[in-house]
Protein backbone atom coordinates (compact mmCIF):
# COMPACT_ATOMS: atom_id res chain seq x y z
CA UNK A 1 0.00 0.00 0.00
CA UNK A 2 2.64 2.46 0.53
CA UNK A 3 4.50 1.95 -3.07
CA UNK A 4 1.25 2.57 -4.52
CA UNK A 5 0.34 5.84 -2.66
CA UNK A 6 4.08 6.72 -3.29
CA UNK A 7 2.74 6.47 -7.32
CA UNK A 8 -0.07 8.26 -7.00
CA UNK A 9 0.23 11.76 -6.56
CA UNK A 10 1.01 12.90 -9.66
CA UNK A 11 0.48 12.08 -13.23
CA UNK A 12 3.16 12.30 -15.71
CA UNK A 13 2.70 11.69 -19.88
CA UNK A 14 5.62 11.62 -21.50
CA UNK A 15 5.66 11.33 -25.55
CA UNK A 16 8.72 9.92 -27.56
CA UNK A 17 9.16 8.92 -31.31
CA UNK A 18 10.57 5.46 -31.51
CA UNK A 19 12.07 3.66 -34.26
CA UNK A 20 10.24 -0.10 -33.34
CA UNK A 21 8.59 -1.14 -30.41
CA UNK A 22 9.91 -3.72 -28.53
CA UNK A 23 8.60 -5.94 -25.76
CA UNK A 24 8.88 -4.93 -22.40
CA UNK A 25 10.95 -7.89 -20.69
CA UNK A 26 12.51 -6.91 -17.35
CA UNK A 27 14.58 -9.37 -15.39
CA UNK A 28 15.93 -7.19 -11.87
CA UNK A 29 18.83 -9.00 -11.91
CA UNK A 30 20.22 -7.94 -15.51
CA UNK A 31 18.74 -4.91 -14.67
CA UNK A 32 20.36 -4.27 -12.15
CA UNK A 33 23.74 -5.92 -12.94
CA UNK A 34 23.90 -3.44 -16.40
CA UNK A 35 23.38 -0.38 -14.07
CA UNK A 36 25.84 -1.07 -11.24
CA UNK A 37 28.52 -1.75 -13.70
CA UNK A 38 27.84 2.27 -15.12
CA UNK A 39 31.55 4.12 -14.69
CA UNK A 40 34.52 6.52 -16.22
CA UNK A 41 35.69 3.16 -17.23
CA UNK A 42 33.20 1.44 -18.61
CA UNK A 43 31.92 3.94 -20.58
CA UNK A 44 34.86 4.58 -21.67
CA UNK A 45 35.27 1.33 -23.26
CA UNK A 46 31.62 1.36 -25.04
CA UNK A 47 33.16 4.55 -26.39
CA UNK A 48 29.88 6.25 -25.36
CA UNK A 49 29.55 9.99 -26.35
CA UNK A 50 30.96 12.35 -23.49
CA UNK A 51 27.48 14.45 -23.86
CA UNK A 52 25.78 11.15 -22.23
CA UNK A 53 27.85 10.22 -19.72
CA UNK A 54 26.18 12.49 -17.07
CA UNK A 55 23.10 10.82 -17.38
CA UNK A 56 24.75 7.40 -17.16
CA UNK A 57 26.46 8.28 -14.24
CA UNK A 58 22.83 9.90 -12.57
CA UNK A 59 21.55 6.51 -13.20
CA UNK A 60 24.17 4.97 -11.13
CA UNK A 61 23.62 7.41 -8.33
CA UNK A 62 19.88 6.91 -8.51
CA UNK A 63 20.30 3.38 -8.13
CA UNK A 64 23.02 3.77 -5.07
CA UNK A 65 20.50 6.81 -3.51
CA UNK A 66 17.39 4.07 -3.21
CA UNK A 67 19.62 1.37 -1.25
CA UNK A 68 20.86 4.02 0.85
CA UNK A 69 17.36 4.80 1.80
CA UNK A 70 16.63 1.20 2.38
CA UNK A 71 19.50 1.12 4.63
CA UNK A 72 18.27 3.62 7.00
CA UNK A 73 14.70 2.69 6.93
CA UNK A 74 13.06 0.59 10.19
CA UNK A 75 10.70 -0.65 7.95
CA UNK A 76 12.84 -2.46 5.82
CA UNK A 77 14.33 -5.94 5.55
CA UNK A 78 18.00 -4.10 4.80
CA UNK A 79 17.66 -1.62 7.82
CA UNK A 80 20.90 -0.97 8.90
CA UNK A 81 21.39 0.95 12.41
CA UNK A 82 25.02 0.39 12.42
CA UNK A 83 25.45 2.03 9.16
CA UNK A 84 22.33 4.44 9.75
CA UNK A 85 24.26 7.38 10.86
CA UNK A 86 26.81 7.37 8.38
CA UNK A 87 24.10 6.95 5.61
CA UNK A 88 22.16 9.86 7.15
CA UNK A 89 25.00 12.03 6.57
CA UNK A 90 25.80 11.04 2.59
CA UNK A 91 22.23 11.20 1.62
CA UNK A 92 21.97 14.74 1.25
CA UNK A 93 24.99 14.26 -1.26
CA UNK A 94 23.80 11.49 -3.08
CA UNK A 95 19.97 13.04 -3.27
CA UNK A 96 21.65 15.57 -5.93
CA UNK A 97 23.37 15.13 -9.05
CA UNK A 98 25.49 17.91 -8.98
CA UNK A 99 27.67 16.65 -6.15
CA UNK A 100 30.56 14.53 -5.86
CA UNK A 101 28.57 11.47 -4.89
CA UNK A 102 30.78 9.12 -7.04
CA UNK A 103 33.59 9.79 -3.66
CA UNK A 104 31.48 8.48 -1.71
CA UNK A 105 31.66 4.59 -0.02
CA UNK A 106 30.03 1.92 -2.87
CA UNK A 107 27.36 0.47 -0.84
CA UNK A 108 25.19 -1.82 -3.04
CA UNK A 109 26.26 -5.44 -3.41
CA UNK A 110 28.13 -6.06 -6.45
CA UNK A 111 26.60 -8.66 -8.55
CA UNK A 112 29.77 -10.18 -8.90
CA UNK A 113 31.15 -10.90 -5.77
CA UNK A 114 30.84 -14.47 -4.73
CA UNK A 115 30.52 -13.27 -0.80
CA UNK A 116 27.83 -15.36 0.88
CA UNK A 117 27.00 -12.17 2.38
CA UNK A 118 26.51 -9.97 -0.77
CA UNK A 119 24.59 -12.45 -2.57
CA UNK A 120 22.79 -12.33 0.44
CA UNK A 121 21.78 -8.61 0.47
CA UNK A 122 21.49 -8.66 -3.37
CA UNK A 123 18.30 -11.31 -2.81
CA UNK A 124 17.24 -9.39 -0.06
CA UNK A 125 17.28 -5.91 -2.00
CA UNK A 126 15.70 -7.96 -5.21
CA UNK A 127 12.91 -8.63 -3.37
CA UNK A 128 11.94 -4.87 -2.17
CA UNK A 129 8.82 -3.76 -4.14
CA UNK A 130 9.91 0.31 -4.04
CA UNK A 131 13.76 -0.73 -5.40
CA UNK A 132 12.33 -2.90 -7.89
CA UNK A 133 9.85 0.00 -8.90
CA UNK A 134 12.95 1.95 -9.37
CA UNK A 135 15.21 -0.45 -10.96
CA UNK A 136 12.50 -0.85 -13.64
CA UNK A 137 12.56 2.83 -13.89
CA UNK A 138 15.93 3.15 -14.68
CA UNK A 139 16.13 -0.02 -16.52
CA UNK A 140 13.78 2.43 -18.89
CA UNK A 141 15.85 5.26 -18.97
CA UNK A 142 18.88 3.46 -19.62
CA UNK A 143 17.05 1.27 -22.65
CA UNK A 144 16.31 4.93 -24.29
CA UNK A 145 20.19 6.26 -23.16
CA UNK A 146 21.73 3.47 -25.05
CA UNK A 147 19.77 3.39 -28.29
CA UNK A 148 20.77 7.40 -28.41
CA UNK A 149 24.48 6.46 -28.00
CA UNK A 150 23.81 4.03 -30.38
CA UNK A 151 22.31 6.44 -32.61
CA UNK A 152 25.26 9.10 -32.05
CA UNK A 153 27.82 6.42 -33.35
CA UNK A 154 26.22 5.73 -36.22
CA UNK A 155 25.95 9.03 -37.26
CA UNK A 156 29.36 9.76 -36.11
CA UNK A 157 30.95 6.55 -37.97
CA UNK A 158 28.91 6.52 -40.68
CA UNK A 159 28.14 10.49 -41.23
CA UNK A 160 24.61 8.79 -41.43
CA UNK A 161 21.83 11.91 -42.35
CA UNK A 162 18.13 11.36 -41.92
CA UNK A 163 15.57 13.33 -43.18
CA UNK A 164 12.79 11.47 -40.84
CA UNK A 165 11.86 12.91 -36.96
CA UNK A 166 14.46 11.76 -34.75
CA UNK A 167 13.50 8.98 -32.74
CA UNK A 168 14.23 8.72 -28.88
CA UNK A 169 13.37 12.46 -27.84
CA UNK A 170 10.72 12.92 -24.91
CA UNK A 171 8.96 15.73 -26.95
CA UNK A 172 6.29 16.60 -25.10
CA UNK A 173 5.79 15.81 -21.64
CA UNK A 174 2.38 16.71 -19.16
CA UNK A 175 2.95 16.66 -15.13
CA UNK A 176 -0.42 17.04 -13.24
CA UNK A 177 0.15 17.21 -9.53
CA UNK A 178 -2.43 16.41 -7.02
CA UNK A 179 -2.52 19.77 -5.72
CA UNK A 180 -3.83 21.08 -9.34
CA UNK A 181 -0.72 22.70 -10.76
CA UNK A 182 -0.24 21.66 -14.39
CA UNK A 183 3.52 21.53 -15.78
CA UNK A 184 3.71 20.95 -19.75
CA UNK A 185 7.59 20.57 -20.89
CA UNK A 186 8.36 20.75 -24.99
CA UNK A 187 11.79 19.97 -26.55
CA UNK A 188 13.14 22.28 -28.20
CA UNK A 189 13.28 19.46 -31.07
CA UNK A 190 10.14 19.68 -31.96
CA UNK A 191 10.71 23.08 -33.42
CA UNK A 192 12.51 21.73 -36.09
CA UNK A 193 9.68 19.69 -37.59
CA UNK A 194 7.45 21.00 -39.70
CA UNK A 195 3.80 22.26 -38.95
CA UNK A 196 2.26 18.55 -39.86
CA UNK A 197 4.82 16.76 -37.71
CA UNK A 198 4.10 19.33 -34.49
CA UNK A 199 0.55 18.52 -34.91
CA UNK A 200 0.43 14.98 -34.92
CA UNK A 201 2.86 14.51 -31.88
CA UNK A 202 0.95 17.17 -30.05
CA UNK A 203 -2.02 15.69 -31.48
CA UNK A 204 -0.96 12.52 -29.38
CA UNK A 205 0.55 13.67 -26.64
CA UNK A 206 -3.11 15.01 -26.05
CA UNK A 207 -4.65 11.58 -26.36
CA UNK A 208 -1.87 10.14 -23.42
CA UNK A 209 -2.98 13.23 -21.12
CA UNK A 210 -6.72 12.65 -21.67
CA UNK A 211 -5.97 8.60 -20.82
CA UNK A 212 -3.51 8.85 -18.45
CA UNK A 213 -5.95 11.36 -15.92
CA UNK A 214 -8.94 8.57 -16.76
CA UNK A 215 -6.55 5.81 -14.97
CA UNK A 216 -5.31 8.22 -12.79
CA UNK A 217 -8.36 9.20 -11.40
CA UNK A 218 -9.68 5.91 -10.81
CA UNK A 219 -6.97 4.23 -9.47
CA UNK A 220 -6.86 7.30 -6.99
CA UNK A 221 -10.67 6.31 -6.39
CA UNK A 222 -9.93 3.21 -5.84
CA UNK A 223 -7.19 4.05 -3.16
CA UNK A 224 -9.86 6.47 -1.16
CA UNK A 225 -12.05 3.37 -1.05
CA UNK A 226 -9.72 0.99 0.67
CA UNK A 227 -8.74 4.07 2.95
CA UNK A 228 -12.74 4.33 4.09
CA UNK A 229 -13.19 0.47 4.37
Amino acid sequence: MNSLLEDIPALEVSTIIVEEITPEIFIPWEVYQDIYQISPVYLQKLAIDPSLCDRYFDLRRRLELQYALLLVNPDSKLYNSKLEPEVQGDLPILAKSSTSWSDLPIRLPSPESLSDQDQKNLHQLLQEPQFITTLQQLGKLKDILDRKALNTQKIASDDFISHKIPTEITYAQTSIKINGKIANRYSQEILALNLQQQKNIIKLHNKGILAGEKQWHQLFKFVLNIISQ
